[in-house]
């Protein structure tokens, strides 16, 4: 009798080691109740905005020669304390006036903000993109980002040129 009992107890114990590791290497991928089952993935945006814009459709802006903007990109999560990197692609069409291309920090569910000045130089249609990548123990995510740039020698028009 004792050897079963003791041969309970140990199975009880184990098991109870085996949930207790479950738990621990399981931790941080549990997040508002939601399970994340195999590669976790974490749940976060990047957008741009710009600042003065002309705004031709969706995320299509228009910019005359010589104009100055402020491009943000927008990066934001649904966890806190995100490892995170950002990757500006600027094209040759834009000058960059302040800022720069990357960006590297912690991103929490307030978000952050990655600003840049830029000038219009150059003519036609200029696709500004960027690459958000983000880690919290074994989670990881990229997110990328894109907006188009018309850039003509002035405003009027764009909108029918650039549509």
């Amino acid at each position: 009798m004792k050897k079963k009992t003791l041969g309970l107890a140990a199975a009880a114990g184990i098991l109870i080691l085996v949930a207790c590791l479950i738990a621990y290497f399981i931790q941080g991928k549990i997040n508002s109740g939601d399970i994340i089952v195999g590669e976790p993935r974490l749940p976060m945006k990047a957008d741009f905005r710009m600042h003065p814009f002309f705004n031709i459709q969706g995320n299509k802006y228009g910019m005359a020669i010589g104009e100055e903007a402020k491009v943000s990109l927008a990066i934001s999560s649904d966890w806190d304390g995100v490892n995170t990197t950002a990757a500006l692609n600027m094209p040759s069409g834009l000058e960059m006036l302040e800022g720069g291309r990357e960006w590297s920090g912690i991103v929490g569910r307030n978000g952050t903000t990655m600003q840049v000045m830029v000038r219009a130089v150059k003519t036609g249609m200029w696709n500004v993109t960027a690459n958000v990548t983000s880690s919290k123990g074994k989670a990881r995510n990229t997110a990328d980002a894109a907006m188009v740039l018309c850039v003509d020698v002035t405003r009027e028009g764009l909108k029918e040129k650039c549509a």
